[in-house]
């Protein structure tokens, strides 16, 4: 056999970071290093976890639990490969070339990755369609403040089903562009009004426990605390208010009713917060303005708040 057709047959230990490089965009890593066996149990391994993730979720299985726990599997499935394709290369001897090692299937699986990832994205997007938005206000404090970064499911209106006391991001209802992030506190044919700071739904007081004062530091040091409340509603939920003034603008209110197909929003920090209390700015939330819900905060400044679910 001529030297011309042992370099034809056979080639030396494979490059790692090339066999990291097509696992990373196409999987391809263990084809490139001969072990077509682990590529298919790579790949049924990974679309088996995205399929899993097609099925509606019980309302009793939190969300943002959900999406954390997949996203902590699917880091730990590709450090794993990573680790064993490392592994592999490090002990790869003299190699013969097959029919799938060839620069034509590289490119057919560079092009069926994208095709398949769409095809698998249309049901997903439809199901659990997460989105990242960041917080530029104090409005919601203590629960998000700001400069907080957040995931939040936004699959719209028909698909997250809002309840009383859950945080949602809605359009602006005077423009229809401008995204909003508040608390829902009134549902349709609800009436709401709060008197020295007390929020009153239909007609009754919203149970108040005391909490520990919020503490806030300004940028050069100066300290300042906030009253807090932990707010009751009447399905159980409770989540942390601040209300420093009991008699500020949007404190005393007339009476609101809530019509039908639409909801009242409130932010949590009370005397911070443009809402539904002002009806010529926001007013009422229709429905079908409602499309995201957020999960969890994925950045912040203060690093102990990253990973906090923003549902109580």
């Amino acid at each position: 056999m001529t030297t011309a057709t042992m370099s034809r047959l056979f080639i030396k230990q494979r490059i790692w970071w090339v066999a990291l490089l097509l696992q990373f965009f196409t999987g391809a890593g263990y084809l490139y290093l001969g072990r077509p066996k682990r590529f298919v149990l790579f790949f049924s391994l990974l679309w088996s976890g995205l399929i899993f993730t097609l099925i509606p979720l019980p309302r009793y299985i939190d969300n943002g639990l959900y999406v954390v726990a997949v996203s902590a599997v699917l880091v730990c499935f590709y450090i794993i490969a990573f680790i064993d394709l490392l592994l592999l290369c490090r002990n790869q001897q003299n190699y013969s070339l097959k029919v799938y090692n060839r620069g034509l299937v590289y490119f057919v699986v560079w092009l069926l990755f994208p095709f398949s990832l769409n095809i698998y994205d249309q049901p997903f997007a439809s199901f659990r369609q997460v989105e990242p938005f960041f917080i530029p206000s104090s409005s919601n404090a203590p629960t998000l403040l700001s400069g907080d970064y957040i995931v939040a499911n936004a699959g719209g209106f028909d698909r997250i089903k809002p309840e009383r006391g859950d945080i949602v991001v809605f359009k602006l209802p005077i423009d229809g562009e401008t995204d909003y992030i508040k608390r829902i506190i009134g549902l349709p044919g609800d009436t709401i009004q709060l008197t020295e700071g007390h929020v009153f739904l239909k007609g009754k007081a919203l149970e108040l426990s005391p909490l520990p004062d919020f503490v806030v530091t300004s940028p050069n040091g100066t300290t300042f605390r906030i009253p807090q409340m932990l707010e009751h509603l009447p399905n159980g939920m409770s989540y942390p208010i601040l209300d420093a003034h009991s008699n500020s603008a949007l404190d005393n209110t007339p009476i609101y009713r809530v019509p039908e197909g639409h909801y009242f929003m409130l932010g949590d920090h009370r005397d911070n917060s443009l809402d539904s209390r002002v009806l010529s700015e926001v007013g009422y939330v229709p429905a079908k303005n409602i499309y995201a819900k957020p999960l969890f905060i994925f950045w912040s400044d203060n690093l102990s708040r990253i990973g906090r679910l923003t549902d109580p």
